[in-house]
């Protein structure tokens, strides 16, 4: 497995996966907040509807609004 850093529109970037933070609060990370709103809010939804703890994480396939296969 690769892992790159890379700068761009989080909405046209074709990748297998784009990782993103939220905190356990909810709050979303500046990426995430992108791609919650490249994707009408299904991020905000998502997460929720989600009891995560620090540490945890979700994977979502086929986000609407972006080209990247998943995101985690």
């Amino acid at each position: 497995m690769e892992f790159e850093i890379v700068t761009g529109s989080v909405e046209s970037l074709e990748t297998d996966c784009l990782i993103v933070g939220v905190a356990p609060d909810g709050e979303l990370a500046p990426s995430a907040d992108l791609i919650d709103k490249a994707s009408a809010g299904y991020l905000k939804d998502v997460v929720g509807d989600h009891q995560g703890k620090a540490g945890q994480a979700l994977l979502l396939h086929k986000v609407p609004g972006i080209s990247a296969a998943r995101v985690l």
